[in-house]
């Protein structure tokens, strides 16, 4: 079965699509033997779809896949030496039956369907599984189970999803997104039952030119307990922006829209375009995007969000990173990232 798997993917190329969930990782598994993974088309159908998301493997990341009686188990590295941020996680494709082999730290699954193969990728701001559907007649729902506990929910924010549980976020995940070969938008959504994620996909519009890519990501998230309500924070950084926000080059006007800041941090280059403001009910947020001269990459993204959680006020930082330098993912920088926003939290709750 395995063999006219391989073959199929290898002819079909020109006809599939890839559906793309990103979360938080850890080491790669290795060939199993006796296949050839270089024959394997879903990576070569995703290298000439979205070259770009391709080319964040982190070939050493922090993704480990494991292998289970029931569906492929990713298990997620979390920021153990640091308690209460960011835990780790461990989730199961559940459409997944099985290792095939590993390519440049890339894990193919085969799956339940002949038409759909997943691809388990390490990256510097987590993992991600793109999922390659062949054509419109492969399944369009496609589920993840979470190891959380009883009572975790799925929670919408204005940039983002957050996994919590009580008042504690257990990762969160970027708007859905897909695309199909031309570029054009294909709807794409979750809903969350129990424990577990499921994205859909919908392949029911006859002017889809496939290949269809969908992209979700799951990345660090850190949290911290804050004073004030949300709009009383949005007061203080709108009054004076550097007397809070703890970075060199941060402007004491807040700022606005497509406004450069000229951000640096122990003498590494942050610099960020500022994005958008988001409000709303106890609600507010900002978003940086990165330079050509930040660290982190072109592409990569910092989203602060002031809300409640479990009847908690919180200080919410998810990043995004596309920069693969293992460095950035070391204890030194999610360390130096973890106290530079307590300090953040700590100005805004020592204004008064």
């Amino acid at each position: 079965m395995k063999a006219r798997r391989q073959s199929f993917w290898k002819v079909s190329v020109a006809s599939v699509a890839a559906v793309a969930l990103t979360f938080v990782a850890i080491p790669g598994a290795s060939a199993e033997e006796g296949h050839d993974p270089s024959n394997i088309g879903a990576i070569g159908a995703a290298e000439a779809i979205v070259p770009e998301i391709v080319a964040e493997t982190v070939v050493d990341g922090f993704a480990s896949v494991a292998e289970t009686d029931s569906a492929p188990s990713v298990i997620v590295d979390g920021l153990d030496y640091v308690e209460g941020q960011s835990p780790g996680i461990e989730f199961s494709v559940d459409y997944g039956t099985d290792v095939i082999g590993e390519v440049d730290g890339i894990t193919v699954l085969e799956t339940s369907s002949e038409l759909v193969e997943a691809l388990v990728q390490p990256t510097s701001a987590g993992v991600r599984v793109l999922t390659v559907i062949a054509d419109a007649s492969a399944p369009t729902s496609y589920d993840y189970t979470f190891d959380v506990p009883v009572g975790t929910t799925l929670t919408a924010s204005d940039q983002l999803y957050y996994i919590e549980s009580g008042e504690d976020i257990l990762g969160s995940l970027r708007l859905p997104w897909a695309v199909d070969a031309d570029g054009d938008p294909v709807p794409t959504t979750y809903s969350w039952e129990g424990a577990t994620l499921t994205q859909h996909v919908d392949l029911s519009h006859a002017g889809i030119d496939y290949p269809v890519v969908a992209d979700p990501a799951w990345g660090y998230t850190y949290s911290y307990n804050v004073k004030w309500t949300a709009s009383k924070n949005s007061m203080l950084l709108r009054s004076c922006f550097n007397c809070y926000f703890p970075v060199s080059g941060a402007p004491r006007a807040f700022p606005s829209p497509g406004q450069i800041l000229p951000l640096r941090v122990a003498g590494f280059n942050f610099e960020c375009k500022f994005k958008s403001t988001f409000t709303g009910t106890n609600y507010f947020g900002f978003q940086f995007d990165a330079t050509r001269n930040h660290v982190d990459g072109l592409g990569s993204n910092i989203v602060f969000e002031f809300r409640t959680v479990g009847g908690v006020k919180k200080l919410v930082v998810s990043a995004y990173i596309v920069n693969d330098a293992m460095w950035l993912n070391s204890p030194v920088y999610r360390g130096g990232a973890l106290a530079n926003w307590a300090t953040f939290a700590s100005n805004l709750n020592n204004a008064y």
